[in-house]
């Protein structure tokens, strides 16, 4: 009767016992906050503040599937147990180009080059040496254009 017990709580112990895996950012070596950890066995689990995340019930061989928005998908193979396991995830190499914008004074978008009108570009870097809270202090360093109470002129 007490082999069966004692048995009984080991097979507790193991079951309640999750595999530890932290991930963390390749580049930074800060924790990954709320990446997604999968197993092909239906277990899966999501990151803590510390990149942390305890995965219970796994068998093995396994495969875990690393997820984050931002990050390349980690696929890592697990042969056996293990103590603590290190996923480090690497960011994605997007580059976002917006396209360009035009601000009219008529209701209808145009296109730059089909427009009969004298139009000026607003450069990014205008915009980040002049530092404005508003449109109107932006505006204000085009030539041609001057905003006087809200009113351009």
């Amino acid at each position: 009767m007490k082999w069966i017990f004692s048995s009984f709580l080991v097979c507790c112990a193991y079951l309640s016992y999750g595999q530890t895996i932290t991930v963390v950012d390749i580049e930074t070596a800060e924790p990954v906050i709320g990446a997604s950890v999968v197993s092909n066995v239906e277990v899966s689990g999501v990151t803590d503040a510390d990149g942390k995340v305890a995965l219970k019930g796994l068998s093995y061989p396994t495969q875990l599937v690393v997820r984050y928005v931002g990050y390349e998908e980690k696929i890592v193979r697990i042969l056996a147990t293990f103590e603590d396991l290190e996923i480090l995830l690497t960011p994605e190499n997007r580059e976002s180009v917006l396209d360009l914008v035009t601000v009219t004074a008529s209701k209808y978008a145009q296109n730059l080059a089909k427009a009969a009108i004298s139009i000026d570009i607003i450069k990014p870097d205008l915009i980040k040496s002049i530092n404005g809270s508003t449109a109107d202090k932006v505006l204000n360093k085009v030539p041609g254009v001057q905003i006087l109470d809200g009113q351009a002129n």
